[in-house]
C-alpha cells in the first residue's frame, strides 16, 4: 500500500511539473511577444508587471495564500497566529491594514509558502484599498476568507466572486471564543448552508486567533482569594492542518492553474486593447481616404477618370485596412 501511495505521489508531482512548465512557457511568450504594440503594453503596464511577478513566483516554486474579509474580523491576528509571531500590524482601530503585505510561512516544511494580508472589504472611503485586496486574491493560489459570525450579504457576494475565479477558498469562522459550543455548531451549520455552492464542507473551519485574557480566581488554604490573569494560546490547529494538506496535495497544480487563469485574463485585455487601437486607426484611415476620394473626384475634369481614381482609392483603402487588422492580403489581391 505504501509503495502504491509513493507511485501515486510521484505521478501527481510529475503531472504538476508538466503543467508548471507549460504555464511558465505561456507566460514567457506573452511577456516577450513582439507583435503586441508598445502603446498597448504601456496601457497595460500594471498587468504586465503582475505577469512578471507571477512568472517569478512560479520560477521560485512559491505558493501564495491571501487572507480576505471585512474589517476587524481578525485577518491580521489570524496570520500572526499561523506565523507564531507578531508580523502583521493589528489594532482595535477600524481598518488598520492599508496595503497588501506578505510574509514567509516558515512553519511549513517545504518553504516557499507566503501568507498575504489584505485590506478590509468594507472600509469607508476605502475603495482603492478594497481593490488592492481583490487584485491580491486574483493572484493568490489559496484564499482564506475570514468571518466572525454568520455570512452577510456582501460576504456572500464576495464568496461568489472568488468561486467564479476558480480559487480554492477556505471559509474560517474566527473569534469562536465568543460563542458557546452549541452556538459554534449552529454557526458552522449556517455557514455550510449558505456557502454550499462555493465552499466545500471540509474547507469550513473555526479558529480563535487572539482569545482575550482570562481572569482566574485562586483560593489558598487560608481562604484568601487572589485574582490572576492568563492569556490563552491561539487555536488555529484545524486551519493549519487543512492548509498543509491542500498545499501537499495540490499546491503546485494550484499555482500553475492560477497563473494560467490570470494570463488568460491579461490576454483578453490585450486582445481587446489591440482591437480598440486598430479600430481607432482604421477610422482614421477611412476618413483620410474619404477626403482623398472627395478631392480627387471634385478636381478631376476628365469624364470617367474620377471613377477610375475612386476605384483605385477604394482598392488602396481595402489594402491598408487589411494591414491595420493584420489580415493577409497582397496588393494584387
Amino acid at each position: 500500500m505504501q509503495a502504491d501511495n509513493e507511485v501515486t505521489k510521484v505521478a501527481t508531482e510529475s503531472h504538476a511539473d508538466h503543467h508548471l512548465a507549460i504555464t511558465r512557457d505561456s507566460l514567457t511568450r506573452l511577456l516577450e511577444d513582439e507583435h503586441i504594440p508598445g502603446q498597448v503594453r504601456d496601457s497595460l503596464a500594471k498587468e504586465y508587471q503582475d505577469l512578471q511577478q507571477l512568472l517569478d513566483k512560479l520560477e521560485n516554486n512559491e505558493i501564495h495564500i491571501a487572507v480576505m474579509g471585512r474589517v476587524s474580523v481578525g485577518k491580521s491576528s489570524l496570520l500572526n497566529a499561523l506565523l507564531g509571531s507578531e508580523v502583521f500590524s493589528t489594532s482595535p482601530l477600524h481598518g488598520e491594514t492599508r496595503e497588501v503585505d506578505k510574509s514567509a510561512w516558515q512553519s511549513y516544511d517545504s518553504g516557499g509558502v507566503f501568507l498575504i494580508d489584505t485590506p478590509g472589504l468594507d472600509e469607508a472611503d476605502g475603495e482603492q484599498r478594497e481593490q488592492l485586496a481583490i487584485e491580491a486574491a486574483a493572484q493568490a493560489d489559496l484564499i482564506i476568507f475570514v468571518v466572525d459570525g454568520d455570512l452577510t450579504h456582501s460576504e456572500l457576494s464576495s464568496l461568489k466572486s472568488l468561486h467564479a475565479q476558480s480559487s480554492i477558498t477556505l471559509l474560517v469562522l474566527n473569534k469562536i471564543d465568543r460563542y458557546t459550543a452549541v452556538e459554534q455548531e449552529e454557526l458552522v451549520a449556517s455557514l455550510n448552508r449558505h456557502s454550499k455552492n462555493f465552499v466545500l464542507p471540509e474547507n469550513i473551519l473555526t479558529t480563535s486567533a487572539a482569545p482575550p485574557p482570562q481572569t482566574l480566581l485562586q483560593i489558598d488554604s487560608a481562604g484568601q482569594e487572589t485574582l490572576t490573569e492568563r492569556q490563552p494560546e491561539p487555536d488555529v490547529s484545524a486551519l493549519t492542518s487543512r492548509l498543509w494538506q491542500i498545499i501537499e496535495q495540490e499546491g503546485r497544480s494550484l499555482a500553475a492553474l492560477n497563473a494560467s487563469l490570470f494570463a488568460s485574463h491579461v490576454t483578453d485585455k490585450v486582445s481587446a486593447r489591440i482591437l480598440a487601437t486598430r479600430r481607432e486607426l482604421a477610422e482614421q484611415v477611412v476618413r483620410y481616404y474619404c477626403i482623398a476620394k472627395g478631392v480627387s473626384v471634385a478636381i478631376n475634369p476628365i469624364p470617367l477618370a474620377d471613377l477610375v481614381a475612386a476605384a483605385a482609392l477604394d482598392s488602396a483603402l481595402v489594402y491598408h485596412l487589411s494591414r491595420v487588422y493584420d489580415l493577409p492580403m497582397s496588393r494584387r489581391e
